[in-house]
């Protein structure tokens, strides 16, 4: 190339390029026809027939009656209990393997319910709110008040709860907590604000007074009623022992000495 001028190099690309190109184009083979899709053959998603159609369960009436719903067709026994009655309620089987029941009216507020099937204790499949705990078992009915009641979610100025990570140096492992923040809270860099730091019940985690006890739709609503000062809420995990542990089964527990002897 170094023979030929730059000037006349760029003149014999630019002369031999479109004949280069349609000699391509031309001696291309035309392209094979597209092979049929072959049909769906039996196995994983095919042959199942017509799918049951979604449990709803629960499903609250406009007179507060509740009705809960189970598919289970082998089951031989299904109850519902809950805080908003006193006593495990019998559900009856239909033909297609669905139990239900339907109980109440039910007074507004916040509840804990769950299934038993034949002797095991379960959540309700069909319901997507469930009680954080260390160990799940029960999931979450909500019966709206009129006039709404604090743990509803009314149209008030609302705040914000974070979930923040951290490293326990004293327990050597990441732990979770829960912050509330109220409504302006980012509006002034330099506002102080209360802390209160809120502790759950036994057997539950940092989660649970959002999901289930509605702490920070509590706040949002005595604050915009002005019976609440702005505040900050942590909310912890208040169990040091991780659920599933040895130590949380009681395994690190010394055993009494036997009678006679000592440690």
């Amino acid at each position: 190339m170094s023979s030929i001028p730059l000037v006349r190099y760029f003149r014999l690309v630019v002369l031999v390029m479109p004949a280069l190109i349609g000699v391509s184009l031309f001696a291309q083979t035309p392209a094979a026809p597209t092979a049929a899709v072959p049909a769906p053959t039996a196995g994983r998603g095919a042959g199942r027939g017509p799918q049951a159609a979604p449990v709803v369960s629960p499903e609250i009436m406009p007179d507060r009656q509740v009705a809960f719903r189970l598919r289970a067709p082998n089951a031989k026994a299904v109850t519902v209990s809950g805080q908003f009655q006193s006593g495990p309620a019998p559900m009856t089987k239909n033909d297609a393997g669905l139990w239900s029941v339907t109980v109440g009216p039910v007074a507004p507020g916040v509840y804990e319910y769950s299934f038993n099937v034949d002797g095991v204790t379960m959540i309700d499949p069909g319901n997507r709110e469930i009680k954080p705990m260390r160990v799940p078992r029960t999931s979450i009915l909500q019966i709206s008040g009129e006039p709404p009641l604090l743990t509803d979610f009314q149209n008030v100025p609302h705040g914000r709860v974070s979930l923040h990570w951290y490293a326990s140096k004293s327990l050597g492992r990441v732990r979770a907590l829960q912050v509330y923040t109220p409504p302006g809270y980012d509006a002034d860099p330099t506002a102080r604000f209360p802390t209160m730091y809120l502790f759950h019940g036994s057997g539950d985690n940092e989660a649970t007074w959002v999901a289930h006890g509605k702490a920070n739709w509590i706040l949002d609503n005595l604050i915009a009623q002005n019976r609440a000062k702005p505040m900050i809420v942590v909310m912890l995990d208040g169990h040091a022992i991780a659920p599933g542990t040895p130590a949380a089964r009681g395994g690190n527990r010394t055993a009494r000495p036997a009678a006679g002897t000592s440690n």
